[in-house]
């Protein structure tokens, strides 16, 4: 079962979520903000973040600047509906460039979310492909 961390302020948000992530067959761990994700970072192995981007106590971006110097190799979904200062877009397109591999915008469906977390979750999965140098010979086996 794999393993993800699920960071969003909104009680209810987080709720709805993480029952349809679960019931897709993931082991959810949750985090109302940037440090309560940390802490939970240090303490499971998850193999992706889904993160929102504006909450109090440590907001998505801080969290994403926190996991690329210390999990560098750790996926992020950022997710915002946006800020009275800010428009979603913005946001978003901030997100991507601090290093985000995908970014959704609030209101979404449930599918877009897992379509996103599947996509990731098999691309790390992928083998990675190994050819051997030419400077090898290969011979057939029936020489």
């Amino acid at each position: 079962m794999e393993s993800i961390l699920l960071v969003e302020d909104d009680p209810h948000l987080l709720l709805l979520y993480r029952r349809f992530l679960q019931e897709a067959g993931l082991q959810v761990h949750t985090a109302a903000n940037g440090q309560q994700a940390l802490h939970v970072l240090q303490q499971e192995p998850v193999r992706l973040v889904i993160t929102d981007l504006l909450m109090p106590e440590g907001d998505g971006f801080e969290l994403m600047r926190a996991i690329h110097n210390q999990y560098q190799h750790l996926p992020v979904i950022a997710i915002t509906g946006g800020g009275r200062f800010m428009s979603s877009q913005f946001l978003l397109e901030s997100a991507r460039s601090l290093g985000a591999r995908m970014v959704l915008h609030k209101p979404f469906r449930e599918e877009e979310l897992l379509q996103s977390v599947v996509a990731l979750l098999h691309e790390l999965a992928e083998p990675i492909a190994t050819s051997l140098p030419e400077s090898i010979p290969v011979v057939p086996a029936d020489s």
